[in-house]
């Protein structure tokens, strides 16, 4: 059998969208207003800084910010810091070493007070990488894997590992527990950035545009659904055979991985020191959400043992005291999706400036909307008044997209506090960004104060 001697990109089965390596080409570069030597690559709307041997024309591979590259091309290219690629290799001294650390991770980093929004390559360390061609590859390919190999995943903290038991994450067969169509994980949400050609197309069919904050916290997915009454096989189906059913309607809740609720929980794995899904479950929602509807919401502030849910993030809240811990004052729950669920696994999505009367006719008390900062027509933004929120000197109907990141990005109006302090915490913590949403689709879109302040919060 022959081997094939170009090199083969593909993506993993657990792949993140948002931590890829993407071949780009370099269009629009120029000077760090604070630094000779570096230069500022345009990609994906973004400035990423580079030396000043890179070219317009030149094709690279853009890894994002906070994903870990292999060892193996670290090593190939000579990227480690000096001393550990001493240590890898073997040898007292090295003709040259890059930056990277042990873990191969991409920080956000401020160079002479600009951000970079990643870091770029030369196509040409594949080959020396691989020693395979690199002919073959396309402007545009993302991918997460190099001849069976991992090239870039997401960095994530170290947490407790499971010991024993399973442990029902998004990337299990759910299947064994409920009936099909019934539940769903919240998805990635992906950064807006990389998918202008995708945003551009669902501006030419919607209507409107919503601009809302995001929220700095733990997510929480909880939902009334039909799921099935034992979990085991033939207990199911003798229920099936005797009752003309073997379901029920439940209710089964999450954080944004891992299910949550007892009868399902088979894992003792924790972040936090007490699981506060449970306890938002039990003080918010319980007996309170209807059949076939699921709710998905970002949980702020503090823990039971008056931790910080995301460090330094009080968003108002106040420490717990006394042994008391309630909604709304140590904690808050902001909703950001509801979908209703039919018993044939039929979705209808609720548009969010819905949800706040969806929640007042439900009876829930101490919950909230996630705050939404601008609505746009789609008219406003591609018809004959779309200078009003973008530059008319760079508008291109073929742009819209691109243009509508730059206009938020840029936030000249202050509108979405871009690049400023939190102003929903009393603590002095960067605001994250702003969550896109067209239809029923949503991208997020981070500034770069909080990629900074986010990386350095990893390395501690």
């Amino acid at each position: 059998m022959e081997h094939s001697n170009t090199i083969a990109l593909s993506l993993s089965k657990e792949h993140n969208p948002n931590y890829l390596c993407t071949i780009v080409k370099i269009e629009m570069l120029r000077k760090h207003p604070n630094a000779d030597r570096l230069q500022l690559a345009e990609v994906f709307g973004t400035d990423v800084i580079v030396d000043s041997s890179t070219q317009i024309g030149d094709v690279m591979l853009h890894f994002p910010i906070e994903c870990c590259i292999s060892e193996k091309f670290l090593l190939a290219n000579s990227l480690y810091r000096e001393k550990i690629l001493c240590e890898k290799l073997g040898v007292e001294a090295v003709e040259k070493s890059g930056f990277f650390e042990e873990k191969g991770r991409v920080k956000a980093t401020k160079l002479r007070g600009l951000v970079s929004n990643g870091f770029l390559m030369p196509l040409a360390s594949l080959e020396k990488t691989f020693n395979k061609s690199i002919e073959n590859l396309e402007i545009g390919a993302r991918f997460d894997t190099i001849e069976d190999m991992l090239l870039v995943w997401k960095y994530e903290k170290p947490v407790e590992r499971m010991k024993t038991g399973k442990q029902y994450r998004r990337d299990r067969d759910v299947s064994e527990l409920f009936i099909e169509g019934q539940w769903r994980f919240h998805y990635d949400t992906e950064k807006y950035e990389n998918n202008f050609v995708e945003i551009n197309d669902f501006l030419v069919k919607a209507k409107t545009v919503v601009i809302s904050q995001k929220l700095h916290g733990t997510s929480i997915c909880l939902a009334n659904i039909l799921v099935k009454k034992s979990k085991y096989k033939l207990v199911n189906w003798l229920y099936k055979i005797f009752t003309r059913s073997d379901a029920e309607y439940r209710d089964v809740w999450s954080s944004r991985t891992i299910i949550k609720t007892p009868v399902y929980k088979t894992n003792s794995r924790k972040f936090y020191e007490d699981d506060i899904w449970d306890t938002v479950y039990e003080q918010c929602f319980k007996s309170k959400i209807p059949k076939g509807v699921s709710i998905y919401a970002e949980i702020v502030g503090y823990t039971q043992n008056g931790s910080f849910i995301q460090r330094g993030f009080d968003y108002g809240c106040v420490l717990p005291e006394n042994g008391e811990y309630q909604p709304a004052r140590n904690y808050k729950v902001y909703v950001y999706r509801i979908t209703e669920t039919d018993d044939n696994g039929k979705v209808c999505e609720l548009p969010l400036p819905d949800l706040e009367n969806k929640l007042n006719k439900l009876g829930f008390n101490n919950i909230e909307v996630v705050p939404v900062l601008k609505t746009l027509s789609v008219m406003e933004i591609t018809g004959k008044d779309a200078n009003k929120f973008i530059d008319s000197d760079r508008f291109e109907s073929e742009k819209t997209a691109e243009n509508l990141f730059h206009w938020i990005k840029e936030d000249k109006e202050g509108l979405f506090n871009m690049e400023n302090n939190s102003r929903w915490c009393k603590n002095k913590v960067p605001e994250e960004g702003v969550v896109v949403r067209i239809d029923h689709r949503a991208w997020k879109i981070k500034c770069n104060n909080f990629l900074v302040w986010e990386s350095k919060d990893l390395d501690s």
